[in-house]
Parts: structure tokens; C-alpha cells; sequence
């Protein structure tokens, strides 16, 4: 499975380094415009993290999305999207169920105003291995950024933290209730779930 975690002092010299400001945007912000796109899929190949199992690429005008566990098709524990938008960064919304929990992720990967120099000026250009490249660039430069969960892998309970102090992140704590409530409401979080699925179906060929 996906690992998500880097070394503090990494992030914290590659942040130091930029000297920008951070924002946390709302998800419900992030909902609304990957409703309103328009996505076609694109191309299924291996992507950075991901080993053995093969991500779908979709692209719009402004949003590229790659559903991960997507190729070849099965019934796997792990669900898994990147959202990659110059307006909200690069996001991931990941589950896995477990023995005793059905683990939910909401990840800013990537702040956006780091994101992007990182993005060509077509969105929809993206391929599957330019966007891997990306991804991995992105990853060893800066990690992680923030995350919010209902079940940490540490201390296996609801947490919603950053590796760079979170008074240093607008609106952090409006983006960590709200992604609280979110992961730790099944019905809304099968919502989401079901938004996503509908949205980039699976491809007629891969």
C-alpha cells in the first residue's frame, strides 16, 4: 500500500526554501468543481507509490484525476484517487479496509501555490508517465504536506495534523473539521465515494 510519510526535516527545508504561503481549501470547494468538469479518460499505466496495480488517467480543462486500483479490475481492500488542480493543489482521497476499521484519508499531497511550477500549461496534455514523473519529483521535494483521517496508523484514532506547523497553514483547522466530520460520517464519505465512482467510471478499454 501507499506510504505517505516523509522525514520532518525534509519538508521543513524544501517549505523554508520556497518562502510562500499556505492555504487549505475546502473539500466541499474541491467537490463542487470536480462536479462541474467535464473529464475524459485518457490512458491507464503505472504510476509512482503504486506497484503492481495500474492507475486511469482523467482530464478536464482545469482538473486531472487519476483513479488508482484501477488496472487490472478486481475487488481490492484499498481505494484510492489523486485530484491534481492548479486551484486546490494535489489531493488524494484514499480507504482501505481493514480488520477492524475501514480506514478514510483525506491528503493534501502538494499545496497548490508549490504545485504550480510543477504543472504545463495544459492540464489536459497530462500523461500517465509525465504525471508519475511529477508525482515523484513532487514527493522527494517536498512529502506530504497535511492529512486528516479517521483511523492514524500510529496512534489508531481520528487525526488531523501536518508535517509543518499548522499556524503556518490558512485555514487549517476549518479544513481539519471539516474533513473530520467527513471522515467519520459513513454516509457522507460513501457520498464522496460514490461522486468519484460515477465520475471516472472504469474505461471500456485498458
Amino acid at each position: 500500500m501507499k506510504k505517505i510519510f516523509m522525514t520532518l526535516l525534509l519538508v521543513l527545508g524544501s517549505l523554508q526554501a520556497q518562502a510562500v504561503v499556505l492555504e487549505a481549501k475546502p473539500v466541499a470547494d474541491l467537490r463542487g468543481e470536480i462536479a462541474k468538469e467535464k473529464f475524459k479518460y485518457k490512458e491507464t499505466g503505472m504510476i509512482f507509490g503504486f506497484s503492481n496495480l495500474k492507475s486511469c488517467l482523467y482530464v478536464s480543462e482545469n482538473v486531472t484525476v487519476l483513479k488508482h486500483y484501477c488496472s487490472p479490475r478486481g475487488s481490492y481492500p484499498a481505494k484510492s484517487y489523486t485530484v491534481i488542480s492548479r486551484k486546490f493543489g494535489m489531493i488524494d482521497i484514499y480507504q482501505e479496509k481493514m480488520a477492524s476499521v475501514v480506514q478514510k484519508d483525506v491528503i493534501i499531497v502538494t499545496f497548490p501555490e508549490l504545485l504550480l511550477a510543477h504543472l504545463p500549461e495544459d492540464l489536459a496534455s497530462m500523461g500517465i508517465k509525465s504525471t508519475s514523473s511529477m508525482i515523484e519529483t513532487l514527493y522527494y521535494k517536498y512529502g506530504p504536506s497535511c492529512w486528516s483521517t479517521n483511523h492514524s496508523y500510529y496512534s489508531e484514532k481520528p487525526e488531523a495534523a501536518c508535517t509543518i506547523a499548522s499556524a503556518n497553514v490558512d485555514g487549517f483547522q476549518d479544513w481539519a473539521n471539516e474533513t473530520q466530520a467527513l471522515t467519520g460520517d459513513a454516509k457522507e464519505w460513501s457520498k464522496f465515494l460514490q461522486q468519484l465512482e460515477s465520475k471516472f467510471p472504469y474505461p471500456a478499454v485498458e
